[in-house]
């Protein structure tokens, strides 16, 4: 790059950095310090018996994609418009690894059925014969979902539920929760919200079997996914919602027929490649629009994708793949209980680059039926639960007191290898690398102070390049020398000159050889003149030749005056200055003569002069030489040509009469020679 390219681009980018550091300092004092939360001392609290709890992400926070404001989280994707509610979870730990309205109440519609199938799993028997009854034929709404039942008809419960599942038969669902609750739905309700506080859902109550609009069920997408969680522990489950077709058996009431699954990664409605899908549950009603369950396992991990209220299932079924391509490229599952025993749980999904003791542990002591005295411990990232496990009372203690240990000595050894690394300097660098803890706000002080070296630095190198180029200009950059030409002299009549188109020329006779050694630049500059110029010369020209014509004397003045004295010729060129002045245009044309042009005919002029003083050619000789010149003119005849460069001898001037041109030359020839005479004399 060139240096008067460079500079510029120097000069923007220090503008551009200095710009960048403003806005770097706004965001510095605007962030507030979002530090690491350091590990707690295991805590003890006293609590109901359960089982290995699900961790609970933000009660009560309903904002966008919650989960891409934790610290340190991998960010997902926020550019779908396709859910209003949306949850992704690692079915094997209960982590939320995606969130966007996570408890934002809304109706489930027929994904409801997740819950039933999951009810009859848990507490039926796939085997028994199940009977249609009145309520349940009666329960299908005209123009919803059903198997066209009837009353008495009788199915086993195992083909219920795929009929259940893939047809989503809201007659079919309806008989199931009537069968699981003992012959009562209203019952059948009351066990399905029990289970859902057992889940530990937050937001939920359910009083459909199949998901019929009701003011009363409505669930939210963290609550699904804690369903969806429930009902994976059954590989009857995962055989159900992964089949594409499925065969009823014929009934006592009708023939065979053949259910279709409605989920999009499964009926070929869409192109798209699910890597170890393991299938789902479409639902939809104008109040729920479309809702999508979607199950995914891959090298041993499960992750659940659920969307409520989105605008088609396609879309839905799109986003849950690149949901779960996120998922497993940027988590992995570890066990920070390490040896350990355990009741229940133990593995945490955190970021691929954390370490377990990265994590924060709370410990709730629990009471359990089969185990007795028991302590649940809940690992958190920042403050999002990753996982959970249960482990006996008197473990707990043990394990807590290493965990924080281990933990305390890694940050130990991150905060020395930091300190190391920045060479144990004192000042801003160390209060930021302390204890490898960083704070938002210090991070973006350290950014603004780098910003601004850059910045000066940028500036600095700018005016010194533009010093130096100033002192030492490089030389493909160097302007020409402008030329100087000599200041132009005026040759008047009096000082031995003729005058052409209103211009002083001094004329002068020549010599052949000096004629010929004059041809070359003559003819250079007649080159060089503009075209113009010369157009306008030769007319100048040709306007004196006229004149002179008129007033051409008769031969025997001629010979009077060559016999004048040089006081004579002198008035006569005067008059003829006098005269020729008169003309505005021709007198332009004259100050437009090139000064170098005038300075070669003054001193050609004088070395003439100075050959004449020492050897004046008599009258024959002159003759002789104006035969020459007259030879010579032809074969210099251009636009710009010169009349007073040719000098002929008054006695000459009759034997040439065929030109106006020849005529004219002689007299101004005379004229000069009379006048150079006169000088050397005074």
């Amino acid at each position: 790059m060139k240096r008067s390219e460079f500079l510029p681009v120097l000069r923007k980018a220090a503008v551009s950095v200095t710009l960048a550091a403003a806005l770097t300092a706004g965001l510095a004092f605007s962030a507030g310090a979002a530090t690491k939360t350091p590990t707690p001392a295991a805590t003890t609290e006293a609590a109901s018996p359960t089982a290995a709890a699900t961790p609970t992400p933000g009660i009560g926070d309903s904002s966008l994609y919650v989960t891409n404001a934790i610290k340190g989280w991998p960010k997902a994707r926020e550019d779908t418009a396709n859910a209003a509610g949306l949850c992704v979870m690692d079915a094997d730990t209960g982590a939320v690894l995606v969130g966007k309205n996570l408890e934002q109440a809304l109706a489930p519609a027929s994904v409801t059925k997740v819950m039933t199938c999951y009810m009859a799993l848990k507490y039926g028997n796939l085997d028994d014969q199940v009977t249609m009854t009145q309520e349940a034929v009666d329960y299908v709404i005209s123009g919803s979902s059903n198997f066209d039942t009837r009353v008495g008809e009788t199915f086993t419960l195992r083909d219920m539920l795929y009929c259940m599942m893939l047809k989503s038969a809201n007659d079919i669902a309806t008989q199931v929760g009537i069968y699981i609750g003992g012959g009562s739905l209203e019952h059948f309700y009351d066990m399905e919200n029990q289970e859902l506080a057992a889940m530990g859902c937050v937001n939920s109550h359910f009083h459909s079997a199949c998901g019929m609009p009701d003011d009363s069920h409505y669930t939210c997408a963290y609550d699904l996914a804690l369903i969806s969680k429930a009902a994976l522990q059954y590989d009857q489950f995962r055989t159900i919602v992964g089949t594409k077709s499925y065969t009823m058996p014929a009934t006592n009431m009708h023939e065979a027929r053949t259910v279709e699954n409605h989920h999009p990664l499964l009926n070929g409605e869409i192109n798209v490649k699910c890597d170890g899908l393991i299938g789902g549950k479409t639902g939809y009603t104008d109040a729920a629009a479309c809702v999508l369950s979607t199950y995914c396992e891959r090298d041993g991990r499960t992750m659940i994708a659920i969307s409520m209220h989105g605008s088609a299932h396609d879309l839905e079924a799109e986003d849950a793949v690149n949901y779960f391509n996120y998922a497993y490229k940027n988590f992995k599952d570890a066990q920070p209980v390490g040896s350990t025993p355990v009741i229940s749980g133990g593995t945490v999904t955190i970021p691929k680059d954390a370490s377990v003791y990265d994590l924060d542990l709370t410990q709730t002591a629990e009471t359990d039926p089969t185990y007795g005295d028991v302590v649940q411990n809940a690992f958190t990232y920042n403050g999002q639960a990753v996982g959970s496990s249960v482990m006996a009372a008197s473990d707990a203690q043990t394990f807590a007191d290493s965990f924080n240990t281990k933990a305390e000595k890694e940050e130990s050894e991150e905060a020395a290898a930091e300190s190391s690394a920045s060479g144990q300097s004192e000042g801003i660098l160390q209060q930021f690398m302390a204890s490898g803890k960083y704070s938002g706000e210090n991070l973006l002080l350290l950014v603004l102070t780098v910003l601004i070296v850059i910045g000066v630095i940028a500036i600095l190198v700018s005016l010194v390049h533009r010093s130096k180029s100033r002192k030492n200009p490089p030389e493909n950059e160097q302007q020409p020398l402008p030329v100087k030409h000599a200041p132009a002299e005026s040759v008047s009549p009096a000082q031995g000159g003729s005058t052409i188109g209103g211009r002083p020329v001094k004329t002068e006779p020549e010599t052949a050889e000096k004629k010929e050694e004059s041809k070359p630049e003559q003819k250079t500059e007649g080159a060089d003149q503009p075209a113009e110029e010369k157009s306008e010369k030769t007319e100048a020209a040709g306007k004196t030749e006229d004149t002179e014509k008129k007033n051409e004397p008769k031969p025997e003045e001629k010979a009077e005056g060559a016999d004048q004295s040089a006081e004579e010729t002198s008035e006569k060129v005067e008059a003829a200055e006098k005269k020729e002045e008169s003309k505005p245009e021709q007198k332009a044309e004259g100050a437009d003569q090139p000064a170098e042009e005038k300075a070669e005919k003054t001193e050609a002029a004088g070395k003439k002069e100075d050959t004449e003083k020492k050897d004046e050619p008599k009258p024959e000789e002159k003759a002789e030489g104006a035969d020459q010149a007259a030879e010579a003119t032809p074969e210099k005849a251009e636009p710009a040509e010169k009349p007073s460069e040719v000098s002929e001898k008054p006695e000459e001037k009759s034997e040439k009469t065929e030109s106006s041109d020849e005529k004219s030359k002689p007299k101004a020839q005379e004229a000069s020679d009379q006048s150079e005479k006169s000088e050397d004399k005074q």
